[in-house]
């Protein structure tokens, strides 16, 4: 099974990121990800596998580890390589070229460029920040708090976050996220529909979403359109007091 990658202008504003969940703006740049599945033993493929997923430039470094971009990325110029690249405006094939050699090096993650950024990739870093609707403030308020925390490991920051009733799956660039925003904009309460699920915060477009609840008697996620009255959600603050 052979993965496919493509990078291109969108052509609407249809389709959604497959990491973020907002809709990919028309003419904005993007990332599509697929795999050639191979037929099975009935002669059918599952063409479902096959579909492109797209992804903004941002969001990209996130929808696998590292270390699998390192392994899988095709070279830009390679036989395999990336589909759509000589399309790009000289301007955008420098950013994507800047981004794609990072991550061939497996210097990209979650949480952006793994390594403090130098006068050669401070560029890219700013292209990877997703600040959306959070100020200049919020947002520094956020990468000050994950370098004051880097150093904690899985276990600490999944206790930071329990704490504070919040998720605690993910990465580690994912769980550092989610501490710094928390801390910084404070803690969103149960779904005030369902009551029992967990919301989530986008900051591109500053909507608030119920991820749903596991139903120990059905035995199923069940999911949720809250919450209602998004403007009347009030957050509490952070606790550092990891044992309640």
């Amino acid at each position: 099974m052979s993965h496919k990658f493509e990078v291109e202008y969108a052509k609407s504003g249809r389709a959604a990121c497959k990491h973020c969940k907002t809709k990919i703006e028309k003419d904005a740049l993007r990332f599509g990800y697929s795999q050639d599945v191979p037929a099975g033993e009935d002669g059918t493929k599952n063409y479902a596998m096959a579909g492109t997923k797209w992804y903004h430039f941002e969001c990209f470094p996130s929808f696998k580890g590292a270390r699998w971009m390192k392994a899988n990325l095709p070279e830009l110029d390679g036989e395999s390589g990336l589909s759509g690249y000589d399309n790009l405006s000289a301007a955008d094939q420098e950013k994507v070229k800047a981004l794609w050699e990072q991550m061939k090096a497996g210097n990209v993650d979650a949480g952006g460029l793994k390594r403090p950024a130098d006068t050669d990739t401070g560029d890219l870093q700013a292209a990877l920040q997703n600040q959306g609707v959070l100020t200049d403030e919020q947002m520094g308020s956020i990468t000050k708090i994950k370098e004051e925390n880097q150093k904690k490991n899985l276990a600490q920051l999944k206790a930071m976050l329990k704490a504070n009733n919040l998720p605690v799956s993910g990465t580690k660039p994912e769980l550092l996220e989610r501490v710094a925003e928390n801390k910084t904009l404070g803690v969103l309460p149960v779904c005030n529909t369902c009551e029992k699920g967990k919301l989530k915060f986008n900051r591109r477009d500053g909507k608030i979403t119920c991820s749903g609840y596991f139903d120990e008697a059905a035995g199923r996620l069940m999911r949720c359109k809250g919450p209602e009255n998004q403007e009347q959600l009030e957050r509490s603050a952070w606790t550092d007091d990891i044992f309640g």
